[in-house]
């Protein structure tokens, strides 16, 4: 399996006093962007995560790092499942194009989509279990700040290659 293409982007502490940099520093965590589209089959489904999507890798409290780190084990499932919860939906290639994958899937579809995914990536039952229910008991804040202030239609649409009409 190829992995994605990421650029890390930059913590901003820089131009903050010392205590805030240190806030910061401890309640962030990186970025990522999506530098080449990522291609990923599952289950019969040729997903697709558009270049230029950003993320955080799986949202661990830095706490529980050491045990499953944002982006070791979980980054590809995380990948695809911070891009469902901001959406709602997941890209698939059909015939050359991108559809819409499961529009309106909503938060219990794509924790358990995580779940597999991240069953198909590393197999490590007890890590995905865990992180599924940790989604399944702590994801519905991110879930809900999605739908109360919805980002729109991704930027990426204007490549041309999409059909994500219905």
């Amino acid at each position: 399996m190829e992995m994605p293409i990421l650029r890390p982007l930059i913590i901003p502490t820089k131009e903050l006093g010392s205590i805030a940099r240190v806030l910061k520093w401890f309640a962030s965590s990186r970025k990522w962007e999506v530098y080449e589209d990522f291609t990923f089959d599952f289950e019969g489904h040729e997903l697709v995560i558009p270049k230029g999507f950003v993320f955080d890798g799986a949202s661990v409290p830095r706490l529980f790092w050491s045990v499953l780190a944002p982006t070791g084990l979980l980054l590809v499932p995380g990948l695809f499942h911070d891009f469902a919860y901001m959406y709602d939906f997941l890209l698939e290639k059909k015939d050359g194009k991108l559809v819409k994958y499961n529009e309106g899937g909503g938060k219990r579809f794509w924790d358990l989509l995580f779940r597999a995914v991240g069953q198909q990536v590393n197999g490590v039952h007890f890590a995905n279990l865990l992180a599924w229910v940790a989604l399944t008991c702590g994801g519905g804040i991110a879930w809900l700040s999605h739908r109360q202030c919805p980002v729109g239609m991704p930027p990426f649409l204007d490549r041309g290659d999409e059909d994500i009409s219905g």
